[in-house]
């Protein structure tokens, strides 16, 4: 299901404003010119078995014409060799995030938040609790997440008392898939079981659109609770960062 994983981090592109996506072959930059400094933004994916290093030149060209400063190569734990490669080009590894993922029916999702549908969250909000939550400057991510999710995205929200965003979840369809991405919660509500519930809800209804399967990408905070609700590691995918 890697494969799946990797579509994920293709489409999220689709939520940025300013952004574009540049393909050479079986390799795909995206560039976003108003976040130089945030590789997040400014990331590479490739297929499996695609000559990373015959294009990286241009790859070079490319982010260097747009003025980014920082940017990033998704790569499978077991491709040592493109890691390898970028390392002698002066990249380092930023983070190693775990892709998951698991069949719904083999989920249990018989404890839905009957409120996360109440009132879902704009992608500013979004872009708000995700700066929060992952110590971003402010604006960092409200400059290119703007509006409501496109078409075939679905936003989760808990909400306080006073109706203030306290935690969110994106969920994305594609194929038969349902990608999790954008899932926080401010630090003084963590352990509440916020996101755990917004995500079971999310999985719910996917399952009753009749998707099949649901991946995520875990940074080391989230996995346990990923793996607490039945997600399968299925690896490494490492983020190759080169900053200027």
């Amino acid at each position: 299901m890697m494969d799946l994983v990797l579509d994920g981090l293709r489409r999220m592109t689709m939520l940025f404003t300013g952004t574009e996506v540049m393909r050479l072959g079986e390799i795909e930059a995206s560039v976003t010119p108003s976040s130089p400094e945030r590789s997040l933004l400014n990331a590479v994916i490739y297929e499996p078995g695609a000559s990373l290093e015959a294009v990286y030149p241009r790859l070079v060209e490319i982010y260097d014409r747009a003025g980014i400063r920082a940017w990033t190569v998704w790569v499978p734990e077991a491709d040592h060799g493109v890691a390898e490669m970028l390392a002698g080009h002066g990249h380092v590894l930023d983070a190693a995030p775990r892709a998951m993922a698991v069949q719904l029916d083999a989920l249990d999702l018989t404890e839905p938040d009957p409120g996360a549908k109440s009132s879902p969250p704009s992608l500013d909000e979004i872009a708000e609790i995700n700066e929060i939550a992952y110590g971003y400057p402010p604006g960092d991510l409200a400059s290119v997440m703007k509006g409501d999710p496109p078409h075939g995205w679905h936003a989760y929200a808990s909400r306080g008392g006073d109706g203030r965003v306290i935690s969110v979840v994106i969920a994305d369809d594609h194929g038969d898939n349902c990608d999790i991405t954008f899932v926080a919660t401010r630090p003084e509500h963590r352990g509440e079981g916020l996101a755990g519930s917004l995500i079971l809800t999310a999985l719910g209804e996917a399952q009753g659109r009749e998707l099949k399967t649901t991946t995520l990408v875990a940074t080391k905070a989230g996995y346990p609770l990923y793996a607490r609700l039945g997600y399968q590691d299925l690896g490494g995918i490492e983020m190759w960062e080169l900053r200027s």
